[in-house]
C-alpha cells in the first residue's frame, strides 16, 4: 500500500542513478475505473464506428491510394503464396 508522500522508485534510462517520485494512493487509484466501465482506447478517426469510411475519406483528402480488399479462398491464397497448386497431386501431375 502506498501512503501519501511516500517515495516510490521509478525506472530510468540511467540505472546508475536512482530517481524517486513522490506519489500516493490517490495517484494510483486515479487510473482504476469503477466496475462496469471500459477504457476508451481509440476515439475520433480511429474509433470503431464507421472506421473504414472515415479512413477512406482521409485517404481521399491526402491523395493516398485506396486498396480494395481481395477475398481469396484458402486454396487460391496458398497458390499465390507458394506458387504451387495444392489441388494437383505432385506425384501424378
Amino acid at each position: 500500500m502506498i501512503l501519501k508522500g511516500q517515495r516510490i522508485p521509478s525506472d530510468s534510462i540511467d540505472s546508475a542513478r536512482s530517481k524517486c517520485s513522490v506519489g500516493g494512493a490517490d495517484d494510483v487509484f486515479m487510473h482504476v475505473l469503477p466496475k462496469g466501465f471500459m477504457k476508451i482506447r481509440h476515439y475520433g478517426i480511429l474509433g470503431n464506428r464507421n472506421k473504414t469510411e472515415r479512413l477512406n475519406h482521409c485517404k481521399l483528402l491526402t491523395g493516398t491510394q485506396i486498396c480494395e480488399k481481395e477475398l481469396l479462398s484458402a486454396i487460391e491464397l496458398l497458390k499465390r503464396l507458394t506458387g504451387h497448386d495444392i489441388g494437383i497431386c505432385p506425384a501424378c501431375g
